[in-house]
């Protein structure tokens, strides 16, 4: 479609420029609103634009759930290393895009997104939360585990404490999220212990949670974790080989049969039987691929419910064929 309105120098020009998008964001006319951030990038981000939406193109199109066009305008971003930087700017609630599709548990959104920066980890909003703190406070356990995936190498300290001190562990304690609390410290073990503004710490919060240590949930790992009996020690020697254990050198039988291997004994020693198990074995297995599975990978992530790990073998094998 060709760009129907290409503003020119002058207030006046601006400003019909952005009521003019602004029709069309509300109308969803989403082919002519890409055609327009593509021929006019620098006028979409205009300050006044911003103002009026409350925010920037991309905020809205994340908002709106509008997967396929979010990919299209980070493309259109990621041409030119100059214009990420518009993948930074805030909402009126200091929110970047990544925030908002954290917010919206768009796994899809998230991933597109942090790819095209993965420094956006550390961003933080008015509140002091940053994406992985909000995918961690909604419970989102699967954007949360991509993000830290995604984003590892450039995270700070930073991202996983809000203004007040509360980290990421406390909000999934006290919210009872248990499989994303578990999941939480293992990626971030030094958090068992760090305490909010009230000199609180989150095992603190856990020993208040007596649905922590009922049968349903976990029980084996958390009882070992807080009164440093049973499998604990065993637990924590599988997870954090089966977190550094990486695909590299070995074919995709080879990966999968040892990776299995480590799963079956850690799932052993652990009691929970929830189906959390299931995405996070998945999760944890496409977490080691090699970089050439990358396209199949990012159409398993998407798929709802996450297969189970014989699913996930066979997809990868067809995808091979």
């Amino acid at each position: 479609m060709a760009s129907t309105f290409v503003p020119t120098n002058g207030d006046r020009e601006i400003f019909r420029f952005v009521e003019k998008l602004y029709r069309e964001i509300k109308s969803g006319k989403w082919d002519f609103v890409v055609n327009e951030y593509e021929k006019n990038f620098n006028w979409v981000h205009n300050a006044v634009l911003i103002k009026i939406l409350g925010g920037t193109v991309l905020h809205l199109a994340v908002s709106d759930g509008e997967e396929n066009n979010v990919e299209k305008l980070v493309k259109i971003i990621c041409k030119k290393d100059e214009q990420k930087k518009a993948l930074k700017i805030k909402n009126m609630q200091g929110n970047t895009p990544l925030h908002v599709a954290a917010s919206t548990g768009s796994l899809r959104m998230c991933i597109c997104i942090a790819e095209a920066d993965s420094s956006l980890g550390n961003e933080r909003n008015k509140e002091g939360e940053s994406p992985l703190f909000l995918a961690a406070l909604l419970g989102r356990t699967d954007i949360f585990l991509c993000l830290h995936y995604i984003c590892k190498s450039k995270l700070y300290d930073s991202y996983y404490r809000k203004n007040g001190g509360e980290t990421i562990l406390h909000g999934a304690i006290k919210r009872e999220c248990w499989d994303l609390a578990y999941q939480i410290l293992d990626q971030e073990r030094q958090l068992a212990t760090l305490m909010d503004e009230r000199g609180i710490s989150p095992l603190r919060h856990l020993a208040d949670k007596p649905s922590a240590f009922k049968s349903g949930c976990c029980l084996g790992w958390w009882s070992s974790f807080r009164f440093g009996q049973g499998n604990g020690p065993r637990i924590f020697e599988l997870r954090k080989e089966i977190s550094s254990f990486t695909q590299d050198n070995l074919t995709i039988n080879a990966y999968y049969t040892k990776f299995k291997g480590l799963w079956d004994e850690f799932s052993n020693c652990r009691t929970c039987t929830c189906g959390h198990q299931v995405e996070e074995c998945t999760m944890s297995f496409l977490m080691g691929l090699n970089e050439t599975y990358v396209a199949v990978r990012g159409q398993i992530l998407i798929m709802d419910p996450v297969p189970p790990l014989s699913k996930v073998f066979s997809l990868i094998l067809q995808d091979e064929k």
